[in-house]
């Protein structure tokens, strides 16, 4: 498989060089000039023990090549990755993606047969669907797919952390993009390393579910009704959800393996997955308060009686 890596960052260059140990041949790919040159000199960028090791022995092999000519790199490819920054933007604190969809249009010019596009930056839900539509708007005819494949490295333990991953999540929308992923990370696979396929939106999300406490939904957005509810759940360190659009419902929740849902004006909002003879009980003590007291409790307990409005930019 031969894939091209978008960005020799941290990420980036992590992910290019394990890929190429996979026994791939990877392209990494970045404008900076005298980046490039360290990297072909066999200097390494970033501190990651290790590093400088595997990069030489795939160098070697003749396995990992770096370059600043993106057209031919991504003419070549099978999968093209996207692992540019995304920088907090100034102002309003949402990530910049500037660099992302600027790093779409210039895949979008240079492909040439099929080939999956896959994001590797960190970025928001629905940015994949942005990455296909301005690629669609650049090159009318190509013929390409997307992927989410967000990553989980830590500093310092990176090398680790890709060849011996807690899993692998991949969105995809079709079932071409997904046997080029699986692809991919066969080596993975077959050493018994979970890899998980979703679709594209809960691959964005569950990286920032990934041990996150609660998950808090502002938008009725369609891509958001549609989550996987049951992975998301299994990635947080508490599975609790507060449902601020009233999207889904206690029961959904429960069923995907939530363990508190919270919503906004609903009869029984503070929903918990214990006993229904418990939930009855408070039914029927609810019931015999008066109204003031009803009132009182609500507010001792923080729940909401009223519906809240709150706005989203598309």
């Amino acid at each position: 498989m031969k894939i091209a890596m978008i960005g020799t960052g941290y990420v980036g260059l992590v992910s290019g060089v394990c890929f190429s140990d996979f026994g791939h041949e990877v392209v990494c790919v970045d404008k900076a000039a005298r980046k490039i040159e360290m990297l072909e000199a066999g200097e390494v960028p970033i501190y990651e023990p290790g590093l400088d090791v595997l990069m030489a022995k795939n160098v070697e092999a003749g396995r990992l090549f770096f370059t600043t000519d993106l057209d031919q790199a991504v003419a070549e490819a099978d999968a093209v990755f996207i692992a540019v920054g995304t920088p907090t933007r100034r102002g309003d604190g949402h990530a910049d993606l500037t660099y992302v969809m600027a790093a779409a249009e210039e895949i979008a010019r240079a492909m040439v047969g099929y080939t999956v596009v896959v994001t590797k930056s960190t970025v928001p839900v629905g940015t994949n669907r942005q990455v296909k539509q301005t690629i669609a708007r650049v090159a009318p005819e190509a013929d390409f797919d997307v992927a989410s494949n967000p990553e989980f490295l830590r500093e310092g333990a990176a090398i680790d952390d890709f060849m011996r991953p807690d899993r692998v999540v991949v969105g995809v929308q079709s079932e071409r993009a997904g046997a080029v992923m699986e692809e991919i990370y066969r080596p993975l696979f077959l050493r018994d390393f979970p890899i998980v396929t979703t679709d594209l939106e809960s691959a964005e999300m569950i990286k920032y579910a990934a041990r996150s406490d609660l998950l808090v939904i502002l938008t009725e957005w369609n891509e958001f009704r549609a989550l996987d509810l049951k992975r998301l759940a299994r990635k947080m360190a508490t599975a609790h959800m507060a449902d601020l659009r009233n999207i889904y419902s206690a029961k959904d929740s429960k069923r995907a393996g939530f363990t508190q849902y919270t919503s906004v004006g609903r009869q029984g909002v503070m929903q918990d997955t214990g006993s229904a003879s418990l939930r009855r009980a408070k039914a029927k003590e609810e019931k015999s308060m008066s109204p003031r007291s009803r009132r009182l409790e609500n507010k001792k307990n923080g729940t909401m009686t009223g519906a809240v409005s709150i706005d989203h930019e598309r």
